[in-house]
């Protein structure tokens, strides 16, 4: 599970108590309660992650289950623009206000992508994914050869984390991360014709 000096930098320099709507329980780098049943990740998580999509400066990223936007604000400081989607309405709204301007924040069904923003470079998944066919909406969304990062369900939250890359032929080439298992929320809305729609705009002004 390597992460390289330029993620650690930027995991270590990044305020969490920022994005937490309350007090801090326990260590604050381990998972924390942002409300309505959801966590910000752990430092080690989100750091892996990162590392996973493995950025490259200029690159858009979308994320599925922004949450309180703790991990898109890791990406977005590795050089990515990132686009964020969150399903619960509150949630995107506070994230909105805590991320950095290079963020996107969007409030939706994050499975249906975001068609008019595409193609991606890279897709991380937030929460944990049943199976593989929760993609297929998103492969379309990706260019040749980008990658999306997710954590697929093994026993109800917890799973391992995988790798898919698109091929030039069009077909995802899956594989599991070689790492611990891992344990996320699981996935909100998966039904839901709800396409995101962008939160606000953000000026970098004051900022």
């Amino acid at each position: 599970m390597g992460v390289s000096s330029q993620v650690m930098d930027v995991v270590e320099g990044l305020d969490r108590m920022g994005f937490l709507p309350g007090p801090v329980q326990g260590d604050l780098d381990n998972p924390q309660h942002i409300g309505f049943g959801q966590t910000m990740s752990a430092s080690w998580i989100a750091a892996w992650q990162a590392a996973l999509l493995d950025i490259k400066q200029g690159e858009k990223i979308l994320e599925i289950g922004g949450g309180c936007g703790y991990l898109a604000t890791i990406l977005s400081r590795l050089g990515a623009t990132v686009h964020a989607v969150e399903i619960i309405p509150f949630l995107a709204q506070q994230a909105f206000f805590k991320v950095d301007p290079g963020v996107r924040v969007w409030q939706g069904n994050g499975f249906l992508g975001i068609p008019q923003e595409a193609p991606f470079d890279g897709i991380v998944i937030s929460c944990m994914v049943p199976h593989e066919g929760c993609l297929m909406a998103l492969i379309p969304q990706l260019k040749t050869g980008s990658r999306i990062i997710y954590p697929r369900s093994l026993y109800e939250n917890n799973g391992l984390m995988m790798k898919a890359s698109l091929r030039p032929d069009g077909e995802m080439a899956v594989r599991p991360v070689r790492g611990p298992g891992v344990a996320f929320v699981p996935v909100m809305g998966l039904l839901t014709a709800l396409f995101p729609q962008r939160v606000g705009e953000k000026s970098s002004a004051g900022r």
